[in-house]
């Protein structure tokens, strides 16, 4: 018996390219909008997305340069050619040589944004959400920053997360990112010996810690994990060990951690943290 080829959900063939779906009202776009932009900019022609796509293709210097101006991207972006003319795509180009960007600037501050009281991150768990704002992201990210310049970090240096996916695990990356040092993170749920053959490689100066995550109606301590890891990183170059209270009312473990670190690093709630300059 033949095999059936038909999508059960329509009758059409499970190969066909049957349009699912068209936008009403295409040109309020901003794929549109950009095309336009295209069209006008280069004395172009450009009717459909299949021709911008081609131009694209054809053009990728051109177009990548569109792309930063039309998009907001804030940066020192230098006079030049995003790419050598005719360069191959392997091995690849270096794009833009010459110019710079902030990663976490352009995140903190996009291009149209118009209330920053809009929400930023909504932080979810299992029993709520807490929506952030961009005005309160944007201080807690700075008052962030200043604790690790604090320490002395800047670009090069290397900070590592042993946190959940919530906002604390947001606010340290892109403080991180903000003063050009190199963010990693490891999920808790991670084994204590897997942990340390990702952080071990890049001797990271400051480690911070959930003192705890919540999963499936339990909470679960990070202290015992924590503590392997800090031994684990001992003679690294590790300076600061930094506790998110993400549990309300667990025992964040920073005497434990304290007994742990080298001579001369410190364990630190996160508040006590942030709040021991005072920059703001």
């Amino acid at each position: 018996m033949a095999p059936d080829i038909l999508n059960g959900l329509n009758g059409s063939p499970a190969d066909s390219n049957a349009e699912l779906w068209r936008h009403p009202d295409p040109a309020s776009t901003q794929m549109h909008a950009f095309k336009e932009r295209v069209n006008a900019k280069y004395g172009l022609k450009l009717d459909h997305y299949e021709d911008l796509h081609k131009w694209s293709v054809e053009n990728i210097g051109d177009f990548w340069g569109e792309v930063w101006d039309f998009t907001g991207i804030k940066g020192n972006r230098v006079d030049e050619p995003v790419l050598p003319h005719n360069a191959p795509m392997y091995p690849r180009p270096d794009f833009f040589p010459s110019s710079t960007l902030n990663f976490a600037e352009n995140l903190l501050y996009p291009a149209g944004l118009t209330d920053p009281s809009q929400p930023a991150v909504i932080e979810a768990n299992e029993t709520s959400t807490n929506p952030i704002s961009w005005t309160e992201l944007r201080d807690r990210v700075r008052r962030c920053t200043l604790a690790l310049q604090n320490l002395s970090l800047g670009p090069g240096d290397r900070v590592a997360g042993f946190l959940g996916n919530t906002a604390n695990a947001v606010i340290a990356a892109l403080a991180a990112a903000s003063i050009g040092v190199v963010w990693t993170g490891v999920s808790p749920d991670t084994g204590v010996h897997a942990v340390l053959e990702r952080l071990v490689q890049i001797e990271p100066k400051v480690l911070f810690v959930d003192n705890g995550v919540g999963y499936n109606g339990r909470t679960h301590p990070s202290g015992v994990k924590a503590r392997g890891i800090v031994e684990g990183l001992k003679g690294k170059g590790l300076k600061a060990v930094v506790v998110f209270e993400t549990v309300k009312g667990l025992d964040c473990g920073v005497e434990n951690l304290a007994e742990a670190v080298d001579e001369g690093a410190k364990a630190w709630k996160y508040d006590d943290f942030v709040d021991r300059t005072n920059i703001y």
